[in-house]
């Protein structure tokens, strides 16, 4: 393995081994079915900086994140998965539709999501929300869209070299990858959707550079749209345009804010009080920040701690799942 890719993991079970290993396998991520028929998995995983790839040989499974999984699991990242051969349908859960060979299905994993395999050998690449979000602000609404081949081959063909070439990547190409990927799949969307124009571009440098903003200062209470305006020499309406695709900038700010207390809660690292972690992140109180995490996890800080912990503690004892299990965050935070 060249040591620029930073862990590799493989995993082959069939019938005989049972479904179990693979189901507890990404038990962290999805709910993990069979299908009708025979089952087998044969999996390869590449973690690089700021980018997972994974190639995938499965026959009869199916992977479901509902509402309630998306609500609790943390992930916030985009995942997509490129069909190389065989029979394969994916989409928004109840509205899967069949790919071809060559097709993409893009993921947003804040939302619900379905892949169903009858049999097929695929690659799925995991990209930080960041990345995209810079190229393609409107990725979000791109959400189990189905990309044909025609535009999503160069990029396929660029994963399966990253596959191919794995032990022999310099710390170049693995640095620049997951740019690189951002930048085909913006590339294959305009093929789809047509090109942005001028403004969108402008725009799209604006929200990269409000983000980073947010970033650095998202311990001051006072943090809003008018200080982030003044601080870039942008007007509001100009702000308000570049967030309109992810719901706002106010929104933006609560949603950085509880990833960050959401992973600080995981970390088993982390000895603050929940009180602490919520002035450290902003809120302007301890019941702000529960209120904010409750809406959008569907429990308190307090409660998904303990949770967090119990199932890291749970996973240390099975190896290559809890590796498994931590790779998300790698693109999540």
């Amino acid at each position: 393995m060249s040591p620029s890719v930073l862990e590799r993991l493989d995993f082959e079970v069939g019938d005989r081994q049972g479904f179990g290993a693979y189901h507890d396998l990404y038990a962290s991520g999805s709910t993990v079915s069979r299908v009708a028929g025979p089952f087998s998995a044969s999996i390869a995983g590449f973690r690089l900086p700021g980018l997972l790839l994974f190639d995938r040989q499965i026959t009869g499974a199916s992977h479901r994140r509902d509402a309630a999984r998306v609500r609790t699991d943390g992930f916030d990242h985009f995942v997509l998965q490129i069909l190389r051969s065989g029979r394969m349908g994916a989409g928004v859960p109840g509205d899967e539709k069949w790919m071809g060979a060559g097709d993409a299905v893009l993921f947003d994993t804040t939302l619900p999501q379905a892949t169903v395999v009858e049999r097929a050998d695929y690659i799925t690449l995991s990209l930080a929300r960041e990345q995209l979000a810079v190229l393609l602000p409107e990725a979000r609404s791109l959400h189990g869209t189905i990309l044909p081949r025609a535009a999503v081959g160069l990029l396929g063909d660029f994963a399966h070299s990253l596959i191919r070439h794995s032990t022999r990547l310099g710390p170049e190409v693995t640095l620049r990858s997951g740019a690189f990927v951002a930048e085909m799949l913006a590339g294959a969307v305009a093929a789809v959707t047509g090109p942005r124009d001028a403004q969108e571009d402008a725009l799209a440098l604006q929200l990269f550079r409000a983000r980073s903003f947010i970033e650095a200062h998202l311990h001051d209470p006072t943090l809003d749209a008018g200080r982030i305006a003044i601080a870039l020499g942008l007007s509001r309406s100009t702000l308000y345009r570049a967030f309109a695709p992810l719901d706002g900038v106010a929104r933006q700010i609560t949603i950085h804010r509880l990833k960050t207390l959401r992973a600080a809660l995981r970390s088993d690292r982390e000895t603050r009080s929940i009180a602490a972690l919520c002035y450290a992140v902003g809120f302007s109180s301890e019941s702000q920040g529960n209120r904010a995490f409750r809406a959008a996890f569907g429990v308190a800080p307090g409660q998904f701690r303990r949770e967090a912990r119990a199932a890291a503690a749970l996973n240390a004892s099975r190896s290559l799942a809890a590796r498994l299990a931590r790779w998300p965050s790698e693109v999540s935070r």
